[in-house]
């Protein structure tokens, strides 16, 4: 199980305002084409690794590329830092994420808990 949000999570994250982090070492970022895609440093260097293939592209750090057209993967922990409040927890199989509103408790579940969290996001975020 990859540690992030699948592709089809990833957009309407990016559309209801999910911050992205700057690009970095041990991210995962999607393609316009659903291309999963990790970042890796060496010294100077990004290398961004893609697909099935492993295609390699190496950039320099100090011309970082641009966020525009690709769609940040978060982690359960990158959403939980950007939603003070939210907790996680596992039972059996599931993930069970609790977020404290004004309205009491409100309950998210799915069986990976990246998802679980963008669950929580997406509900007290809607896409405008």
């Amino acid at each position: 199980m990859k540690p992030c949000v699948d592709f089809h999570t990833a957009i309407p994250l990016k559309e209801s305002g999910l911050r992205p982090p700057t690009l970095d070492s041990g991210q995962f970022w999607y393609t316009e084409a659903g291309r999963i895609t990790f970042i890796d440093e060496d010294g100077e260097d990004f290398f961004i690794y893609s697909g099935e293939n492993g295609l390699n592209v190496r950039t320099p750090k100090s011309s970082p590329l641009s966020t525009e057209r690709i769609y940040f993967a978060p982690t359960a922990i990158d959403i939980i830092n950007q939603m003070p409040g939210l907790e996680i927890t596992k039972v059996g199989d599931t993930f069970i994420c609790t977020l404290r509103t004004n309205e009491g408790i409100k309950i998210f579940r799915d069986k990976h808990p990246a998802e679980a969290c963008a669950k929580a996001w997406l509900e007290l975020h809607p896409i405008l």
